[in-house]
C-alpha cells in the first residue's frame, strides 16, 4: 500500500502513545453492521488540558460537537485549535479532561477505532495515497469506517462529483479536486462525527459555495460536524455554533452572528 502524503505536525510531538486499554477490537464486521452508539451521538470534549513542555496549548478547553448541526472553530495562528483537533480525533491525548462520544469516554481510544465508531477526520495538509485512483482512495475510507458498504465509495464518488475523475491516479489533480477526495473517503466509512481541518484550503469561490452546500446537506441528514476554517465568510454562512480559540481557551462560543459580529459589544454587556 503506498504511503499517503503525512498530515503537519502539532506544536510538539505527541507523547508516546499508552496501551489503548479502551480501544476497540478489530472483530471481523459483516457488510453494514455497525458498532457504533445509535443515533443521536454528540462528540464532547470536558475540561481538556494539554502542555508541551512547559507550554499549556488547552486549559481547561470544552466543547460539544452535537449532530444535525455545523460547528466551528476559528482563532488566530497558535491558538490551540490544531492541538484541540488533535486530541478529538485521536491523534493526541490530553494530559487531563475527557472526550465522551455517545455518551461512552474515548479520551484513550486511538486514531483508528474511534474512525471504526463513527469519528471521522480530514487533514490540514492533503493526505490522499498519490498512485491510487480516486476510486481506490475513496475505498479506502470505506474499508475503515463504521460501516462497510460495498456501495458506500459510489455514493461518496457522485455526492463530491468525482465519478468523472474516478479511474485517474489522484498525483497531479487540482488541490481542490483533491480536497473533495479527502471528504469523499471520509464520508465513505458513514461517520456519525465529522471533523474537517481547514475543508476550505486552496478551494477557489465556486468550490467553497459547493462545499458548503455539501456541508449543510450532512448536518441536516444528521451528521455531526466540527468544521476548524480560517474563511470567517464560509463560518458565518455555515455554522450553527462557532467556538473562538485565544491562547489555548475558549474566549467566545455561541451562534455565529453573534459571536462573528464586529460590532462591540455595548458597555453594559452583551443585550
Amino acid at each position: 500500500m503506498p504511503t499517503p502524503h503525512a498530515p503537519p505536525e502539532p506544536h510538539a510531538p505527541p507523547k508516546p502513545p499508552e496501551p489503548p486499554d479502551q480501544a476497540v477490537p478489530p472483530a471481523p464486521r459483516t457488510p453494514q453492521e455497525s458498532v457504533d452508539p445509535p443515533r443521536p451521538t454528540s462528540l464532547e470534549a470536558h475540561g481538556l488540558y494539554l502542555s508541551y513542555d512547559g507550554f499549556t496549548a488547552l486549559h481547561d478547553v470544552s466543547l460539544t460537537v452535537p449532530p444535525a448541526k455545523v460547528t466551528a472553530l476559528v482563532g488566530p495562528n497558535g491558538a490551540g485549535k490544531s492541538s484541540l483537533f488533535h486530541c478529538l480525533a485521536g491523534a493526541l491525548r490530553p494530559d487531563r479532561g475527557r472526550i465522551v462520544f455517545g455518551g461512552r469516554d474515548i479520551t484513550r481510544v486511538p486514531a483508528h477505532a474511534r474512525t471504526r465508531i463513527g469519528v471521522a477526520r480530514t487533514f490540514q495538509q492533503l493526505a490522499v495515497f498519490p498512485t491510487l485512483t480516486v476510486a481506490e482512495n475513496v475505498r479506502v475510507g470505506a474499508e475503515r469506517g463504521r460501516v462497510r458498504d460495498p456501495a458506500a465509495s459510489d455514493r461518496a464518488l457522485r455526492l463530491f462529483e468525482l465519478d468523472s475523475v474516478r479511474d485517474r491516479p489522484a498525483e497531479g489533480l487540482p488541490t481542490g479536486t483533491l480536497r473533495r477526495v479527502e471528504l469523499a473517503r471520509a464520508l465513505a466509512g458513514d461517520p456519525h462525527v465529522l471533523l474537517l481541518d481547514e475543508p476550505a484550503a486552496g478551494l477557489d469561490t465556486a468550490e467553497v459555495a459547493a462545499l458548503a452546500r455539501i456541508l449543510r446537506a450532512l448536518a441536516a441528514d444528521g451528521t455531526a460536524l466540527l468544521v476548524v476554517e480560517h474563511d470567517l465568510d464560509l463560518v458565518a454562512g455555515l455554522a450553527d455554533r462557532v467556538y473562538v480559540l485565544t491562547a489555548g481557551r475558549v474566549v467566545a462560543s455561541g451562534p455565529a452572528d453573534q459571536v462573528l459580529d464586529p460590532r462591540p459589544a455595548p458597555e453594559g454587556g452583551p443585550p
